[in-house]
C-alpha cells in the first residue's frame, strides 16, 4: 500500500473473526474500507461515489479493459475483498455477467452488507470456494479473468503450481484477458510466477509497477497481435474516461516496463514450447 492508504484514519463500523484472522470496516466521512487485521487496506470505498475504483493497484488492473476488443460479457473474479471491481464493472459495462469466488464467507458477507456488492442478481454468482480448486474443476469460457488475492500479505502458495495459470488460460478461451495483482517476497520468487504465467499464455504478457507500491499487476492474453500500437489503447482509454477512470497512466508505464518500439508494444517474442 502506498503511504496515503496505510495512514487512513476513521472509527471502526464493524469487526469480527474470519476465516483467516480478523476482518475489520472502517469508515469515515468520505471514505469506507476494508481492512485484515495484518492492517493492510484490501478495498477502498468512496462513499459519494460508490462505483469508482480507488485503489492505484485495481485501477492498473482495469487497464485489461484496453486489450479487449469488444466489451466483455462473462467475468471471472478470483478474490472478492470489498468488491471495488466488481461495483466499477457493473457500472461501467450493462451487459456482463460475473462469477466471483471467495475463499472466506464472512468476507463474502461484509461485501455485501457494507460494500454495496448486492450479489441477489442474475447478473453475479458468488462462489464460497478456494480459488486454485476451482479454477481447476470450471469448465467455463470467460472475457474477462481478475485474480487478486494473498494470504496474510504473502504471495498464496497456489501462485507456484505451474498447472495454476494454465488453468487460468484456458478459463480465457480464444480471446480472454486476463488481469492479476500480485505480491512477492523477492525477485526469485516473482520470476518464478512470471515465467509460469509466460509458458501459460505464450509470451502474450505485460506489467505495471509502481515505485509507491508494493504490488505488480500483471496482464497476459489468450490472444493480441504481435504488435498492439500506443494510440488504439489511447483512444480505449479516452471511451473508458466516461466510466470515470484514467487509465493514461496505466498506459505510460506500460510502455515504460515492457518491450516496445515505435509506440507499439511487441508481442513477437514467444516462449519456447
Amino acid at each position: 500500500m502506498n503511504k496515503d492508504e496505510t495512514e487512513l484514519q476513521g472509527e471502526c463500523i464493524h469487526s469480527e473473526t474470519g476465516a483467516y484472522g480478523e476482518v475489520r470496516v472502517f469508515e469515515n466521512d468520505s471514505l469506507r474500507w476494508l481492512q485484515f487485521d495484518n492492517d493492510a487496506v484490501q478495498s477502498i470505498m468512496s462513499l459519494q461515489y460508490p462505483d469508482r475504483i480507488a485503489l492505484p493497484y485495481m485501477q492498473q488492473m482495469m487497464a485489461a479493459l484496453l486489450f479487449c476488443d469488444h466489451p466483455p460479457c462473462r467475468a471471472l473474479m478470483l478474490g472478492m475483498g470489498g468488491g471495488a471491481m466488481l461495483r466499477f464493472l457493473r457500472h461501467c459495462l450493462k451487459h456482463i455477467s460475473f462469477e466471483v469466488v471467495e475463499r472466506d464467507a464472512h468476507v463474502i458477507r461484509i461485501a455485501n452488507e457494507y460494500f454495496n456488492v448486492g450479489h441477489d442478481g442474475e447478473d453475479v454468482i458468488v462462489e464460497h470456494d478456494d480459488v486454485d480448486t476451482y479454477i481447476a474443476n470450471h469448465k467455463g469460457i470467460f472475457d474477462l479473468l481478475l485474480l487478486d488475492i494473498i494470504e496474510d500479505m504473502s504471495t498464496p502458495t497456489c501462485f507456484f503450481d505451474e498447472s495454476f495459470f494454465q488453468h487460468c488460460r484456458n478459463r480465457c478461451g480464444e480471446t480472454g484477458v486476463f488481469a492479476m495483482n500480485l505480491i512477492v517476497e523477492n525477485e526469485d520468487a516473482f520470476k518464478t510466477i512470471y515465467t509460469s504465467i509466460r509458458k501459460a499464455f505464450e509470451g502474450r504478457v505485460v506489467c505495471l509497477t509502481d515505485p509507491d507500491h508494493s504490488n505488480i499487476v500483471v496482464l497476459a492474453f489468450a490472444h493480441q497481435p504481435d504488435h498492439v500500437e500506443r494510440q488504439l489503447l489511447q483512444e480505449r482509454a479516452e471511451l473508458l474516461s466516461t466510466c470515470h477512470i484514467d487509465l493514461s497512466l496505466a498506459i505510460d508505464t506500460i510502455f515504460e516496463v515492457n518491450p516496445n518500439e515505435n509506440e507499439r508494444l511487441d508481442f513477437s517474442i514467444r516462449t519456447a514450447e
